[in-house]
């Protein structure tokens, strides 16, 4: 595991005790964002054995974070738990784990919209560009799976795959898509979060699923945090379908996506985008419990786009 994150915690603890006064203890924990779960890892500094000559026999130790906004609570009501490891000074290891559950999940509303737009040519054989807007509403619930249904005009071009980015190369150097050759970008994502200070953005890659017939297409969203959502492509019924299975509890307020189109595109049209009205069919579902939001998008074309 690579653990050089940009954000830390420290705490400063006064070393009294009865008469002796040892001055102040310094200890930094560092702090990681999984960057497919968005999980917190905290891993602190060694802990001082002896200060200024004194033997420490640390018995217990108890963090109490307070600050006003500081920490939000997810969507899920799922259980969940904090776990972690204790290292003594020999090396001997402790696990810890406790349990955690949220209440009340499905009072959240969960009304979000996703737009889509095809951007060239709209003849049967053309190869046009994707642009994709999601926006969540403050204060819903955060999204857990989107299933995406293209209408039966548009297909995957499997001709203009020029690079897939392998497992391995996806790990290699500084991790998270770094290493990936630059013919295995495809298109552009950005995110914004309430969480953070500026948005979060990164190339689209295509990368290798030995699980999956077709590679997946995977977001690299950098910036403050790093993250990964991985999307699945495949086909149901004849219809290209991609879905995100597990997407992160944390809270979105939009997302823009754009692929690439022409001689680079990974879709083709299968018909006259013009000469028919076509829907494609979206699935939601929130982290706040089973209910989803289902409905078709509505298809619009013009000599130039095609909006969903």
């Amino acid at each position: 595991m690579r653990f050089s994150p940009p954000l830390s915690l420290a705490a400063i603890t006064p070393a009294v005790a009865g008469p002796f006064d040892l001055g102040t203890v310094v200890v930094r924990s560092a702090l990681r964002l999984t960057p497919n779960g968005a999980r917190i890892e905290a891993k602190s500094d060694p802990i001082p054995q002896i200060l200024e000559g004194v033997p420490l026999n640390v018995r217990t130790i108890a963090a109490q974070i307070d600050r006003q906004n500081f920490t939000l609570n997810g969507t899920s009501c799922d259980p969940l738990a904090f776990q972690g490891t204790l290292t003594s000074a020999l090396g001997a290891q402790a696990p810890l784990a406790e349990r955690y559950q949220l209440a009340e999940c499905s009072r959240l509303p969960f009304r979000p919209k996703l737009s889509l737009t095809l951007k060239g040519k709209t003849r049967r054989g053309g190869f046009p560009a994707l642009s994709a807007t999601y926006r969540a509403r403050a204060g819903d619930a955060d999204l857990k799976h989107l299933v995406l249904r293209f209408p039966r005009s548009e297909y995957i071009e499997q001709g203009h795959f020029r690079t897939i980015c392998t497992r391995v190369q996806w790990a290699a150097g500084a991790g998270e898509g770094t290493a990936c050759p630059a013919g295995s970008i495809y298109g552009h994502i950005r995110a914004t979060s309430p969480l953070l200070d500026e948005p979060l953005e990164g190339p689209v890659y295509l990368r290798s699923a030995p699980e999956h017939i077709l590679p997946d297409v995977v977001f690299a969203l950098r910036g403050q945090v790093n993250a990964e959502v991985a999307v699945r492509v495949d086909s149901v019924k004849g219809g290209l379908r991609a879905s995100i299975e597990e997407a992160p509890d944390v809270p979105i307020s939009t997302v823009t996506l754009t692929m690439q189109g022409g001689q680079k595109g990974l879709f083709v049209n299968s018909r006259d985008l013009c000469a028919h009205t076509y829907r494609a069919k979206l699935e939601l579902a929130a982290h706040r419990g089973p209910s989803r939001s289902n409905g078709p998008v509505a298809t619009r074309s013009t000599p130039k786009a095609t909006a969903w």
